[in-house]
């Protein structure tokens, strides 16, 4: 390095590392020595380039990496470089050419081997010949076909590979409406496809909190920390990164865990949403898609009943629940004339 030593004790050197204890420093310095090397032995005050952030030798030292999962003694970090790399993805995907491929599209496998995962869509479109997903394939792609969907358009990929993100220490990222940095090479290797790994503080550091604004809610699409969504008239941000499902919608969705945080809370909504809508007071929880739900009493408040069909009426249980039943089921409705007997063998049926 730059430093100047005075020795101490007389010996003969050899081709390793200065021995600091036959020197005293005499004059402090220091020398930038360009990228970092495992072949090379260091000196204090040699600063070096590493995985893009600067580091500065305090111990004379050979191949000691400058930062490793356990720390490391023999360097400080002297300054960061940052480099945006634009929204955070799970996995790569490379085909032959991009071509007519559009961030959103809704991607399927057609032919070869592997599979995506439901409602998988593209992130990013980052070269001419790979793409950034937003889920982690089912199984990994090897010469797959691949088709992408966006509305009424759909094109096809040839010999679709794929491989876990990889990600360079400084580089930036956008994950919802947050900028996260990482903090050291994060490969496809350390990344299992979840969707909590930014919660390590060892891979990211939070730079700048902020929010994203994704329109109204949507079952099946991927929500990351700091989206926000409409929901029956209020704004949410999302405080747990998921999928959305009925489960885990915003306001009451008896999971006993709530994603979504509100932002802007809007007058109380009236429930109606199709023609013929009836507004009534009642279990307001939504149901699945199978139809299932969870009724537990709590979720009491304006809600909707469907128009009926032909030939039903408006009926009231015995827990005051009002529901559509139909007539032929209905043995208690007599229609009698204005003029007829009230009576016992008197009157007919009719639908």
């Amino acid at each position: 390095g730059s430093t100047v030593f005075r020795c101490i004790e007389t010996h003969t050197s050899n081709n390793s590392a200065l021995d600091d204890t036959k020197f005293e420093i005499e004059i402090f310095g220091s020398q930038y020595n360009g990228n970092w090397s495992d072949t090379t032995y260091y000196n204090v005050g040699d600063i070096v380039r590493h995985s893009g952030f600067m580091y500065y030798a305090v111990n004379n030292n050979f191949n000691s990496t400058p930062y490793n999962d356990n720390g490391n003694d023999d360097w400080i970090l002297l300054s960061r470089s940052y480099n945006f790399v634009g929204k955070w993805s799970v996995a790569t995907i490379t085909v032959e050419s991009t071509t007519g491929l559009q961030d959103g599209m809704l991607l399927s496998v057609v032919s070869g081997i592997g599979q995506f995962s439901n409602n998988t869509t593209v992130v990013s479109v980052i070269s001419d010949t790979q793409f950034t997903i937003s889920k982690m394939p089912l199984n990994e792609l090897v010469e797959a076909g691949i088709t992408g969907t966006l509305g009424e358009e759909t094109i096809s990929l040839d010999t679709g590979n794929s491989n876990g993100t990889v990600y360079k220490t400084g580089d930036i990222v956008l994950r919802g409406g947050n900028l996260f940095l990482a903090l050291k090479d994060i490969s496809g290797a350390q990344d299992d496809g979840s969707t909590l790994d930014y919660l390590d503080d060892t891979l990211w550091e939070l730079v700048v909190p902020g929010k994203s604004f994704k329109a109204s809610w949507i079952i099946g699409h991927l929500y990351n920390l700091g989206d926000v969504i409409y929901y029956n008239g209020s704004a949410y941000t999302c405080n747990t990164e998921h999928e959305a499902s009925i489960i885990n919608a915003p306001e009451d969705n008896g999971s006993g865990y709530a994603y979504w945080d509100l932002l802007i809370q809007a007058g109380r909504p009236a429930a109606l949403k199709v023609t013929g809508d009836l507004l009534t007071y009642g279990l307001s929880r939504q149901l699945d898609n199978d139809g299932s739900t969870v009724f537990d009493e709590s979720t009491l408040g304006d809600t909707r009943l469907p128009i009926g069909e032909t030939e039903q009426l408006l009926s009231v249980s015995e827990n005051l629940t009002v529901y559509w039943r139909d007539i032929v089921d209905n043995a208690e409705t007599i229609f009698v004339a204005t003029n007829g007997t009230d009576d016992e063998g008197y009157g007919t049926f009719e639908k």
